[in-house]
């Protein structure tokens, strides 16, 4: 995954770029997962419990149970291993998803605000304001102020 901060000075009216979600990288990296957990299927067929092994080629008799408990705690990891890979690629997909759209939303919303089309909220008291009048901050009544109930 990789984020990036915005390049080059701002001046006053330009809404910045700010961090980024590289979405392409994301896929890739939710890709790899799903790889690594398709390997870890694979994996998981390396030792099994329902191959037929002679007492004599796991050591003895008494070898065979020990085995078996192995091989099925094998299965078992390789499995919620597997399946948990699989799983974290799905919410790196869903998380790219939804760092894009609240990035397209946040755009838009700071474009709008800036053409003077959506609402723009004061700059908190004190503070100063963000190139272009835009400011992420709530606003603040001036001190001695008491706000009213109903508006």
């Amino acid at each position: 995954m990789s984020m990036h901060t915005g390049e080059g000075a701002m001046s006053a009216g330009q809404v910045g770029t700010g961090y980024q979600v590289q979405a392409a990288e994301l896929d890739s990296e939710a890709d790899k997962l799903d790889a690594a957990g398709d390997d870890t299927a694979g994996i998981r067929t390396a030792v099994t419990a329902t191959q037929c092994y002679t007492p004599e080629a796991l050591g003895g008799s008494d070898m065979g149970p020990a085995f078996s408990d192995y091989a099925g705690a094998w299965e078992a990891e390789a499995k919620t291993l597997s399946e948990a890979l699989h799983e974290l690629a799905d919410r790196v997909r869903t998380s790219n998803r939804a760092y894009g759209g609240a990035e397209g939303e946040a755009v838009t919303g700071l474009r709008a605000a800036q053409s003077g089309g959506g609402i723009v909220a004061p700059v908190a008291y004190g503070e100063r304001p963000f190139p272009g009048g835009i400011s992420t901050q709530p606003a603040q009544a001036d001190p001695g102020t008491t706000p009213s109930v109903f508006g």
